[in-house]
C-alpha cells in the first residue's frame, strides 16, 4: 500500500495598489491591514530635488539653490495608511 501525501501550496497574490496615486490623498485598500482608507501623504525631497539644487548652486545662483526644497513639484509624495502606517506607494512628479 502506497500512501499519498497531500501537498500544501501557499499562493501569494500581488497586492493591488492603484496606479492613480497622485499628489493628493487617495482612497485605497491598505496592503497591510486590508482596510479601505484615504492615504496620509507627506512630501519628501528626492534625488531630483537635490540635483536641481546642485545645478542652481553650480550656475552661481546661490540664493536660489534652496528653492527646489520649497516647491512641491520637485518633491515626491509618499502615501501611507493612516491606520497602521504601512507604506502604500509614492508619486513622483
Amino acid at each position: 500500500m502506497d500512501k499519498q501525501k497531500a501537498a500544501v501550496v501557499n499562493v501569494t497574490t500581488a497586492l493591488e495598489v492603484p496606479a492613480t496615486l497622485g499628489p493628493d490623498p487617495a482612497r485605497v485598500v491598505c496592503p497591510s491591514c486590508k482596510a479601505e482608507v484615504v492615504t496620509a501623504t507627506k512630501s519628501q525631497a528626492s534625488n531630483k530635488t537635490h540635483i536641481y539644487s546642485l545645478v542652481l548652486f553650480l550656475m552661481m545662483c546661490w540664493p536660489c539653490c534652496l528653492i527646489p526644497y520649497c516647491c512641491q513639484s520637485c518633491k515626491d509624495t509618499a502615501h501611507r495608511c493612516p491606520n497602521c502606517n504601512a507604506f502604500v506607494g509614492v508619486f513622483r512628479h
